[in-house]
């Protein structure tokens, strides 16, 4: 979000998202934010997307941000979603030895939800197609109280 010139809504999007460092405030890796406008004016945050084509040495990056919003009761409600195409397979299969990467299990513990822009992934309840994401997020948007 640009710091000029956002519209009330956005600027209570952001205030709502910010994360504190002392005298500081960060806005997390979010691509994407969805919110709930309640009434007019109060604004619910229900979740933020982060996109990610590659992991590298970003690959906690999204699970960083999370633990960072669970810290403080305003932001601790914030569902934190990762999609990806992952297109190097980094996350998305078993390992040789048939467990799941070291990065996919944290991934999976941390988050929210894990969601791949591809055909072929190992599925679970928490990694899922990215088409599902719509559904997720209205169900978890319907819990949201105004």
């Amino acid at each position: 979000m640009s710091k000029k010139n956002l519209s009330h809504e956005l600027e209570t999007v952001k205030r709502q998202l910010a994360v504190s460092y002392g005298k500081y405030l960060f806005l997390p890796d979010a691509d994407i934010v969805v919110y709930k406008n309640c009434h007019g004016n109060v604004i619910k945050i229900i979740s933020i997307i982060s996109v990610k084509n590659s992991f590298r040495e970003r690959g906690f990056e999204t699970t960083y941000w999370k633990l960072k919003l669970m810290e403080s009761p305003v932001t601790s409600n914030i569902k934190v979603f990762l999609a990806t195409p992952d297109k190097d397979n980094e996350i998305s299969y078993l390992s040789p030895n048939g467990r799941p990467r070291k990065m996919r299990i944290i991934l999976e513990y941390e988050l929210d939800g894990l969601y791949f822009l591809k055909e072929k992934f190992e599925e679970t309840d928490k990694a899922k197609h990215f088409e599902e994401i719509v559904k997720d997020i209205i169900e978890i948007s319907e819990k949201v109280e105004c």
